[in-house]
């Protein structure tokens, strides 16, 4: 174990050596990062049991892990606050693309459809589009985003990830667009700012 090459676990293959069945007891536990460790081991800060169940169960790493922070940070950092899609909305701009990275599985299509319904964005409209980017879909999500920009709307682009040589082509345009958007409303500010020096 190269663990006992660490300072304060010189003596741990020993002790396991000498204690075999219990640490290998310990060892089959279901969730042996929430059971007390055999003999002195026991007495080990956090920090060191969570080596240790490196070292012995790789497979609950994670869940030691999450232990581990929820006990020194606070439930909040290991507990997910559920997705609101209503709520990261309402936090964004027009010149904030939202993105939302997905576990494997998960398809917001349908939730991202019902807000824009509920704020008159539809297909039917022309105001919402979903591209599933993939082979040769670049072109048309660019269209989306150039007749997004003109005439105002949503445009959805579906695993992006497999689009990593054009994500920066897509950045350069957002930025343009972006910058755009800002010399638009710096402009509109000082047209209205003479309009009402002029009154």
């Amino acid at each position: 174990l190269e663990l006992s090459e660490l300072p304060g676990f010189e003596k741990l293959v020993t002790d396991v050596d000498s204690g075999i069945k219990r640490w290998k007891e310990w060892a089959d536990l279901e969730t042996p990062e929430k059971e007390r460790l055999p003999g002195e081991w026991r007495a080990v800060g956090e920090f060191e049991r969570l080596l240790i169940v490196r070292a012995f169960r790789p497979d609950r790493i994670t869940a030691a892990v999450a232990r581990f922070v929820g006990n020194r940070l606070g439930p909040d950092y290991i507990n997910a606050s559920p997705f609101v899609l209503g709520e990261v909305y309402r936090e964004s701009t027009p010149s904030t693309p939202l993105f939302v990275i997905l576990f494997p599985g998960a398809d917001p299509v349908k939730e991202v459809e019902k807000l824009g319904q509920r704020l008159g964005f539809s297909s039917e409209a022309g105001t919402f589009v979903s591209v599933a980017m993939g082979e040769d879909q670049e072109e048309p999500a660019m269209d989306a985003v150039d007749k997004a920009v003109v005439n105002g709307g949503w445009v959805m682009l579906q695993n992006i990830h497999l689009m990593k040589k054009w994500l920066s082509t897509l950045d350069a345009r957002l930025e343009a667009i972006t910058a755009s958007y800002v010399l638009q409303m710096q402009l509109q500010a000082q047209r209205e700012a003479k309009e009402k020096d002029g009154e």
